[in-house]
């Protein structure tokens, strides 16, 4: 997962990377739709994801390319903090 924005610069825009793959995330496995639904408010900024577990980016299945292994019968839900400005769009 990559997420890029454009950065506002003196002649023109540019694009800065601020999720990375290897970054750690936090996650939380749910393997039914009463726990998703229980799950609801995790996109929020003021959600507290402090129960959750902590993982590598690559977070999946073990198919020989994920640092962090969950189970295949699970959903996972991932959180990541990174630092953006208050810039206004135009």
């Amino acid at each position: 997962m990559v997420v890029l924005l454009p950065v506002p610069e003196a002649l023109g825009q540019s694009w800065r990377m601020l999720v990375h793959e290897a970054d750690t995330f936090a996650y939380l496995q749910v393997r039914t739709h009463t726990a998703d639904q229980q799950s609801a408010g995790w996109r929020g900024q003021g959600f507290n994801d402090a129960a959750w577990n902590r993982g590598a980016g690559g977070i999946g299945f073990g198919d020989g390319d994920d640092p962090t292994i969950i189970p295949q019968e699970y959903s996972v839900y991932l959180r990541k903090r990174f630092p953006a400005d208050n810039s206004k769009r135009s």
